[in-house]
Parts: structure tokens; C-alpha cells; sequence
């Protein structure tokens, strides 16, 4: 992930509207769109704290096991691998679970977001 921020911060990147879906087999195009870019983004820290902190500032990229997501429709999912597997992005915290979004679509779980056990579940942490 480190080198993906690095990559926007430096060069930029088109938003997805720049590149609708038409079906077809085509040339590239250059995109009229304005690059977004970001200013700055964190390292590669670990630790709950860690995270913790910095879910106060917004939303955080994270590896996570995401082995037992596919079978996810809602709930706080507590039953996870150790070993990450997927990237995921946490965009919130409250006593009882971590609120990721994932990029499964909104048909996943809880409308594209999955709620897991608070701690280093499904290695989040």
C-alpha cells in the first residue's frame, strides 16, 4: 500500500469517473479530468493504538485476513484468520466492532462494509 500512496502523492491518479465502463474494446484516452493527489499518508506502523490514533484523523488502509469475508452478510463477524490477505480500508471504531469498507461491492455484507470484533481481529491490527 505504501508505494501505492506514493505513487498519488507524487504523481497523482484520475478518479474512476475519468474511466467509465462502455463494454467495448478501445484505445486509451487521455482523461480530461483533474488528477487527485494526496499531500501526505502515514508508514507502515503497527498496533491497535497505532490505528486507533489515527482513525481520529480518518480513514485508514489496512491488510487484513479476509478469508472468512465471502461468506460475511452482517453482524460483527468474529471468527478470522491471522495472516492478511486483502487490503481494506477501517473507517470506523466503537466499542463493540471496527467498520471496514471493502471493495467487494454493495451487495457484500452490510451494503460493501463488514463489522469485526474490536482488536486485532482478522489481523486489522
Amino acid at each position: 500500500m505504501s508505494s501505492t500512496f506514493k505513487y498519488v502523492k507524487e504523481k497523482g491518479i484520475y478518479p474512476t469517473s475519468a474511466y467509465p465502463y462502455v463494454g467495448k474494446d478501445m484505445t486509451c484516452q487521455k482523461p480530461t479530468a483533474t488528477k487527485w493527489k494526496i499531500s501526505s499518508y502515514g508508514g507502515d506502523s503497527k498496533g491497535c493504538n497505532f490505528l486507533l490514533n489515527a482513525l481520529a484523523k480518518g480513514p485508514v488502509s489496512v491488510a487484513v485476513d479476509a478469508t472468512n469475508f465471502y461468506s460475511y452478510k452482517s453482524g460483527v463477524l468474529n471468527k478470522c484468520g491471522n495472516s492478511p490477505n486483502s487490503g481494506s480500508v477501517v473507517v470506523g471504531v466503537t466499542d463493540t466492532f471496527w467498520l471496514l469498507k471493502e471493495s467487494f461491492g454493495k451487495n457484500f455484507g452490510e451494503n460493501g462494509y463488514v463489522r469485526i470484533e474490536p482488536g486485532n481481529s482478522c489481523a486489522v491490527c
